[in-house]
């Protein structure tokens, strides 16, 4: 899950992908791209503020182990 919060922590994205519920990932693996500021403003109604965190977590949710690779993360301003 690609978590991305206001630096108040109050308004926040959260992209994820679960076999048969997704939000905004079409896969659990392969190359995404999207455009954050137009994402961020569709779903809280306002801009992208000049702060953001981002924060990528793995979660279990079989009981069996399990490792996320992260390959590359690119976050471009233009």
């Amino acid at each position: 899950m690609l978590i991305v919060s206001d630096e108040s922590y109050i308004n926040n994205i959260y992209l994820y992908y679960i076999k048969g519920d997704s939000s905004l990932l079409p896969q659990k693996e392969g190359y995404f791209e999207f455009n954050l500021s137009e994402l961020w403003e569709e779903i809280n109604d306002e801009p992208l503020p000049r702060t953001i965190f981002v924060q990528l977590d793995n979660y279990d949710f079989d009981g069996i182990a399990n490792v996320a690779y992260m390959d590359y993360l690119q976050i471009r301003i233009e």
